[in-house]
């Protein structure tokens, strides 16, 4: 893997990258800009690091080497605009992780030579979502009738929704792991409490903690989940316990 390769990567998390014949530049928008909503449409900022005093890349040009330009902001997020973070860019992050999947040599490599382990924990998440689906099934009957053909109209969105926000979970964190693979021990993220005591109790890496969104995940798998717990603790139980051997599994058949 050559240097310049190394470091687009190291980019392609937070930048949306163009291939052009010549060059490869990425220009965001001006300085002046107080449009939050833009710079992370440009540039591929995680909406945590949309808070105050965040230092936003305002100009890359990756042509043979590697040249950054930075600039501190401070803005006031109004509800609304807080809302279409929440929303918009939760789509967009889950289409700029598609397309480097698609596009970063290393990754996509990744994930072809990993992709029976991918698979089957594809299937999983899918069966996790069956479990959100049955945490809203097993409340109707104690529902008023108005809201039943509601809830049943929207039984195919929470079971959509809970799978795609699971999948773009599941991929960004074997996104971490490959990228740490790639790049050694040179930017090995800290882990939290809970892979510490994973590796040394089971000697098993489980990698930087991936991008979630939170909004849509209380919403489309946490939620439902606690429903289910209400209803059916056992049949929570076990899907929880899948949701977290999930990953475990994984990280050893991947190490």
């Amino acid at each position: 893997m050559t240097q310049g390769l190394v470091e687009r990567w190291q980019l392609a998390k937070f930048l949306h990258f163009r291939e052009s014949e010549n060059t490869k530049p990425i220009l965001a928008p001006s300085p002046r800009s107080d449009n939050e909503r833009d710079l992370r449409r440009h540039l591929g900022i995680c909406p945590k690091e949309l808070a105050h005093n965040v230092n936003f890349l305002l100009r890359v040009h990756i042509p043979d080497g590697l040249h950054i330009v930075t600039t501190e902001t401070r803005t006031e997020l109004s509800q609304n605009q807080i809302v279409r973070l929440l929303l918009t860019d939760a789509l967009e992050d889950a289409l700029a992780l598609r397309r480097r999947i698609q596009e970063v040599e290393p990754l996509n490599l990744y994930v072809h030579e990993r992709m029976p382990a991918i698979l089957v924990a594809l299937l999983i998440l899918f069966l996790i979502s069956l479990g959100c689906l049955m945490g809203i099934f097993t409340l109707l009957p104690d529902m008023h009738w108005l809201f039943v053909l509601p809830i049943l109209l929207l039984l195919p969105v929470i079971l959509t929704g809970s799978l795609l926000v699971q999948v773009y979970v599941f991929f960004s964190w074997i996104e971490g792991r490959s990228m740490e693979r790639a790049l050694a021990s040179r930017h090995k993220a800290s882990r939290g409490p809970v892979a510490n005591w994973v590796q040394q109790k089971l000697k098993v890496d489980l990698g930087p903690f991936p991008s979630v969104p939170w909004f849509l995940s209380t919403i489309f798998v946490l939620a439902p989940l606690v429903m289910l717990a209400y209803t059916w603790l056992p049949a929570a139980a076990a899907f929880i316990a899948l949701a977290i051997l999930m990953p475990v599994l994984y990280a050893l058949y991947d190490r």
